[in-house]
């Protein structure tokens, strides 16, 4: 309903969620999407006195586009608005339209998957049969296309080396080479070269060959068009995945068709909802929203997933109220019915005016009689852009006017002349109608819509001015045998609710006991250092390190006073630093060059730079800026990697090996291509990072007791032993190096800082790396396969 306070409740309703689930969402994680900026300035504006900010805010078109990604460029693609009056336009925001653009889809990808089966033609071993190919495909309804073939690929490709590995089949290296390279991309490449401009147009060439041809012009889209494009890149092409939005609030969502829905629904699956709007105002009638039963089905499909319907409306008075009510009873179209709170005012007016002089001069006389009232906030409502402008100008002489520019515009006190469309939302203390003449509102649907949201804008006093050419749907009374069909009757969805399991006194003690265990455990490992006191130490003699007599002559040095292999004194292995450390990632943000995960604590940054190399740098804070480093190497080719998220992680992968990050702890996890797990931080306590301005760093990881570890020394066969250890693997006054730890899985992690270095492999305080004097956690995980093969990986990084 006009005035039931929608708007307010999705704003409340945010800052509720952030405030009781705050270890699950930030602002950040929140969409408002509107059909216009004044409108989206308007909601926004009410956040900061709900302590809330940060909640990113567009329009539905702003958010298809950044549903496009790279593929979207600004210079040569335009956005335009639908042309409301090619009424064959229209068919593109129905359900209709998008549920064709699905049966495409099906039919492009089944063009383009091969769904024989697959055998060796040597031995006639079946690797992939055509039942399993197909029940994959349909079974993945969610899936792209890219990532179906992807995943074929890897189906098959672990079949054949299954096949090569058995105990009675013989093939020579070269016919295993071939096998391999024909089965790696049987189903297609793993990267899809195509472009979703491309596929769309043959979309447009296929629905005019059935009979629903478009206009449509090179490069200029409305926001159908751009809600297709979003959902072919997400169903053709995107493997990687990554969540844009938490929750999604939509206001005046009656103005926007089906095909969009049906495409953010696939475009933001996993998100949550709050979708806000009235039907009666319905302003795009041949393409917006009409009734909510198809969206409902679209949408509400969890078990606390609910529809209401808020009947009171607290804006106009009973005066206004029952003015706009008669009006949208003309429509034939059912409603559903308002209750306006019993607030009564002045009488609407209505009044007749000789020319457009006259209704100029009647204008500024109502605002100025408004303005004495103390009317804040007061706006004319035209009937188009076009009638705006030139109200404006001539008003503009006489009074003053607020900025009413449809892409600048702020909502504020004041006078503002603006289209009807685009007041959708808004409220003001007192509204003028300007001129609406049987032929700017002609007795029909659509107009009705737009005219009764035109009245419901105001809070206190309503004009209506005009040149004796009244339209019908204010000057004539609807008749008796034709009223509006009412919907208060209508069932709606009603959440279950959620009970909250009650558990005994006893119970509650236990779980107690285990949270304090945690705690106690979590304090002990990172709590402060404890006081140490050996015997027979004197006051102030205390360890000195030792520090390399050799004169330093270039800034290319290590400039740590601990030489390599040092031993720590005991006091400095156990963890400075206070308090729990949420390194959850609440946020993922990928680039073509690395992939950001984003926690309470800071900045995770994976950047791939060879099949066998990637970059591990994490930064505290979430406007971190990463510095190069002394060690920033550049491959001379870009490598090819790909990214995906699930409820539970996110994964990075190239042709050699994977990482994988667990969401819920925000540790990172390395992987050969294969799946073997080679390394994995610890999911208690990833990292740490203490100090103000020169960090201490520790990264803790979950090394087996059992896996042999060595510190690379400076001679090229000097190699330290570190399980059950403490020493310092940096370089103290010599040549600067990168410290480099090797296991003898055939892994190394590279640290890239300039200063100390020390590596424990000590249980009861790490096992950790650990860092002083730096700005970031900086490392390299190399991955050879092998000790030899890992050292020249290291090699390619000190150059």
């Amino acid at each position: 309903m006009a005035g039931s306070g929608k708007t307010t409740v999705a704003m409340h309703r945010i800052s509720y969620i952030l405030y009781n689930y705050e270890d699950k969402f930030r602002p950040e994680d929140f969409y408002i999407i509107g059909s216009n900026r004044i409108l989206l300035n308007y909601i926004t504006s009410v956040l900061p006195d709900l302590d809330v900010y940060g909640v990113s805010q567009m329009t539905m078109e702003q958010l298809f586009i950044r549903l496009l990604y790279e593929d979207w460029d600004s210079g040569i693609y335009r956005v335009v608005p639908i042309d409301k009056k090619n009424k064959s336009l229209y068919i593109k925001g129905s359900y209709e339209w998008f549920h064709d653009l699905e049966q495409f889809c099906r039919e492009y990808e089944n063009r383009a998957i091969p769904e024989r089966e697959v055998r060796l033609e040597k031995s006639g071993a079946l690797l992939l049969g055509e039942e399993v190919i197909r029940n994959y495909l349909d079974n993945n309804p969610q899936l792209s296309m890219q990532s179906k073939i992807n995943m074929l690929n890897e189906m098959l490709f672990s079949k054949l080396e299954n096949e090569l590995s058995g105990k009675y089949v013989s093939y020579t290296p070269e016919e295993k080479k071939e096998l391999q390279r024909m089965c790696r991309w049987h189903f297609g490449k793993d990267v899809w070269k195509g472009s979703v401009f491309e596929v769309y147009r043959e979309f447009l060439q296929m629905q005019e060959e059935e009979g629903k041809g478009i206009s449509f012009t090179e490069n200029i889209f409305d926001v159908y068009d751009l809600a297709a494009l979003a959902y072919l890149y997400k169903r053709i092409k995107e493997t990687d995945g990554i969540r844009e939005a938490s929750h999604v609030i939509i206001d005046e969502a009656q103005d926007f068709g089906m095909m969009a829905y049906g495409a953010l629904a696939y475009c933001l699956r996993g998100c949550t909802y709050t979708i806000m709007g009235d039907v009666s105002q319905n302003i795009h009638f041949g393409y917006g929203l009409n009734d909510w039963r198809e969206l409902q089905k679209l949408i509400l499909t969890g078990d606390y997933d609910s529809f209401g319907l808020l009947k009171k409306s607290y804006r106009n008075t009973v005066e206004i109220s029952d003015f706009a009510t008669e009006i949208l009873r003309h429509g034939n179209f059912p409603v559903y019915p308002v209750e306006p709170i019993n607030r009564h005012g002045n009488k609407v007016v209505v009044t007749e005016c000789r020319d457009k002089e006259a209704m100029i001069q009647e204008m500024v006389k109502s605002i100025e009689s408004w303005q004495r009232a103390g009317h804040e906030t007061i706006a004319v409502i035209c009937r188009d852009e076009e009638e705006t402008a030139m109200v404006s100008g001539c008003l503009r002489e006489k009074i003053s006017l607020v900025d009413s520019d449809l892409e600048t515009a702020e909502f504020g006190n004041g006078v503002m002349v603006l289209p009807v469309e685009y007041t959708k939302g808004l409220e003001f203390d007192a509204v003028l109608i300007y001129h609406p003449s049987v032929e700017n509102y002609p007795a029909e649907d659509s107009c009705v819509k737009l005219l009764y949201v035109a009245a419901t804008r105001a809070l206190h006093d309503l004009s209506v001015i005009h040149q004796g050419d009244l339209t019908d749907l204010i000057a004539k009374p609807v008749s008796e045998e034709k009223r509006m069909q009412s919907l208060e009757n209508e069932v709606y969805k009603q959440a279950r609710f959620y009970t909250k399991k009650e558990i005994t006194t006893r119970e509650q003690e236990l779980l107690d006991v285990i949270q304090g265990d945690k705690e106690r455990a979590m304090r002990g490992y990172i709590g402060p250092k404890p006081i140490v006191v050996q015997q027979g130490e004197k006051k102030g003699n205390i360890q000195k390190a030792v520090i390399s007599q050799k004169k330093e002559t270039t800034a290319l040095m290590n400039k740590s006073p601990y030489q390599f292999g040092d031993v720590p004194d005991n006091s400095r292995l156990r963890p400075d630093g206070h308090g729990r450390i949420d390194n959850s990632v609440r946020m993922v943000r990928k680039t073509k060059r690395y992939i950001d995960l984003i926690s309470n604590y800071g900045i995770l940054r994976l950047t791939p730079l060879e099949e066998r190399i990637i970059r591990v740098q994490f930064q505290k804070g979430r406007m971190a800026e990463f510095d190069s480093g002394h060690w920033n190497y550049k491959p001379e080719q870009q490598v090819s990697w790909t990214a995906k998220e699930s409820k539970s992680f996110v994964e990075v992968v190239t042709e050699g090996i994977a990482v994988r990050i667990d969401k819920k702890t925000g540790a990172v996890l390395f992987f050969s291509r294969e799946g073997k797990l080679l390394l994995a931080e610890k999911a208690a306590l990833p990292r740490q990072m203490e100090g103000m301005d020169d960090f201490q760093t520790w990264i803790y990881f979950d090394w087996p007791k059992k896996e042999k570890l060595f510190a690379k020394g400076v001679l090229a066969d000097d190699l330290e032993r570190m399980n059950q250890k403490a020493r310092y693997i940096s370089f103290g006054g010599k040549k600067l190096r990168m410290p480099l730890l090797i296991s003898e899985y055939g892994y190394g992690i590279g640290v890239a800082a300039k200063g100390t270095v020390m590596c424990c492999a000590i249980p009861m305080y790490g096992p950790y790396l650990y860092a002083e004097r730096v700005r970031q956690m900086d490392y390299y995980f190399l991955y050879g396969g092998n000790k030899d093969t890992t050292l020249e990986l290291y090699k390619k990084l000190q150059k």
